[in-house]
Parts: structure tokens; sequence; C-alpha cells
């Protein structure tokens, strides 16, 4: 087998699968923040800090995408369940804006604030997943 310097190694694979376990606790930052502010207990300063947790949780939603192809099947199998727990939560937010009768029952949800539901969702997932795996 010839070597191909794009494939990572070990070491990398490894630090790589470490940081995501950071996904978790930036998306519930995120959602809180997101909350926090739309609830109007905090002020529109809040929104300076608040870019801090997302870009930690949007990392973790991106790097599976970026390098499933890379990753063993271990791995691939955590982060496809990961996605579809994730897929069905955007499909219920969508599913609450197709119909205008469901606005009465539940809050009005903000694309930011959705976006922060769906990567719980997904990183919630992704340490079940991890957990049962052990």
């Amino acid at each position: 087998m010839s070597y191909d310097p794009k494939v990572p190694g070990e070491f990398e694979r490894s630090r790589a699968y470490n940081l995501q376990w950071l996904g978790l606790p930036a998306a519930l930052l995120w959602l809180g923040f997101e909350i926090l502010i739309a609830s109007g207990l905090v002020g529109d300063a809040a929104r300076d800090f608040v870019y801090l947790p997302a870009i930690f949780a949007a990392g973790s939603l991106v790097w599976p995408l970026g390098s499933l192809s890379d990753s063993d099947e271990f791995i691939q199998r955590q982060h496809l369940v990961a996605a579809s727990w994730g897929m069905a939560t955007s499909g219920l937010i969508a599913f609450v804006y197709v119909f205008p009768s469901l606005h009465r029952f539940l809050p009005e949800i903000d694309a930011t604030l959705s976006f922060a539901v769906v990567a719980v969702t997904f990183n919630a997932a992704l340490v079940t997943s991890r957990l049962r795996a052990g």
C-alpha cells in the first residue's frame, strides 16, 4: 500500500475524536445563550459572547462531514447516527414552520435558536452513541 499524505494518522484521528467531546458542552452553552437572549433576560451585549460556543458547536457539526471519508467505520457509524438525529430535528422544526396552526402551541423559534437546537441534538446523539459503544 502506497503512502498517502492526505490520510490522517492515528495521532490526528484520536485528537480529532477527542476534540469532538467539546461539541455538546459548547452546543448547550450556545442554546442557553440563545434562550436567554430570546426571553429578554440578558441584553444585546450578550450577543458579543454567543459566537464563542457557537463556533465550537458549528465546528462539531462541520468536521464529521469533511472527514467522513477519512474515518473508519466505527466513527462513521457514530457520525451517521448523530446526523440522522440532527436531520430529524431539522425536519421537526421545518414542520412547525410549514403548518401555521402549530404556531399557537409553540413559541416563535428564530434561525439561530433552531441551529442551536440542531447542534444540541446532533452532539447529544453523538455522545450517547459513543458512550454506548464504550
